[in-house]
């Protein structure tokens, strides 16, 4: 069987195949000279933490424990804003958290895995299954919601759920504006028989379309690519796109290879 893959191997390669396949298939890693946690993985896991019974400063500081690298003391007070004002929140959608970080495969078609770890699993009053993510944003809640109304990520997790015998009905958002007085809202997505079959359908065609080109010359990975990696901004791999043939010994002051 194959590695199994997840929604991030495929979204990168809807991106920018340039960077799919700097990291996917040369295995390239930017070196990080000093990670520091972020304020949306912080409070990410602060408020998974709040929901399983956690007081928010008891939440705050076991998340940056077991962050096992260092965090900036100006994102640990905004985080803790944010995570005190979640716990206050009475959302329209209440949900009890089942299980947490349950990673979950399944095959798009024989012998071709795909995998996931959402978050959570959690029931609504009723009963009823869903998948809950947490984002923190800074835009408004009506494009916010608008933008989810249709997640890759999230129809996969569905149908990650629904494989392994969950009856998954769809996905809960909750959304954290980051605003001087934060904001939250939340709103739940039902997902139906043919997104799901929609979602296998499309991701067996990039699945059979990438093993396609790794079988093909490097410098087809960087014809006819639909958008540069420049106008994302910061790349880690504007490097290697701008010097291509760049000797491995040079690389290896920036990049760690993982494959």
């Amino acid at each position: 069987m194959l590695t199994p893959r997840g929604h991030h191997y495929y979204q990168e390669y809807r991106k920018c195949e340039r960077a799919f396949y700097w990291r996917q298939i040369r295995g390239y890693v930017l070196k990080l000279r000093d990670p520091k946690l972020s304020l949306g993985s912080l409070v990410h896991a602060a408020i998974r933490l709040v929901h399983i019974g956690d007081p928010p400063e008891r939440a705050i500081a076991n998340s940056v424990e077991q962050a096992g690298f260092g965090v900036e003391q100006q994102v640990v007070d905004d985080a803790r804003v944010l995570t005190v004002g979640y716990a206050a929140w009475k959302p329209k959608y209440p949900i009890q958290i089942v299980t947490a970080e349950q990673e979950l495969t399944a095959e798009l078609a024989p012998g071709i895995p795909y995998t996931g770890r959402p978050d959570a699993l959690a029931e609504d009053p009723a009963k009823r299954l869903w998948i809950p993510d947490w984002k923190t944003t800074t835009e408004s809640f009506g494009r916010f919601f608008q933008r989810f109304r249709m997640s890759w990520q999230m129809v996969g997790y569905t149908w990650l759920a629904l494989e392994n015998g969950l009856p998954a009905a769809g996905y809960i958002m909750r959304c954290i504006r980051k605003l001087k007085t934060p904001q939250f809202d939340d709103r739940k997505y039902l997902v139906g028989k043919s997104l799901l079959r929609n979602f296998q359908k499309q991701h067996l065609a990039w699945h059979v379309e990438i093993e396609a080109k790794r079988e093909q010359p490097k410098d087809l990975w960087r014809q006819d690519t639909d958008q540069c990696v420049t106008i994302y901004g910061e790349c880690p791999f504007l490097k290697l796109c701008l010097n291509p043939r760049t000797e491995e010994q040079a690389l290896a002051a920036y990049y760690d290879r993982v494959l």
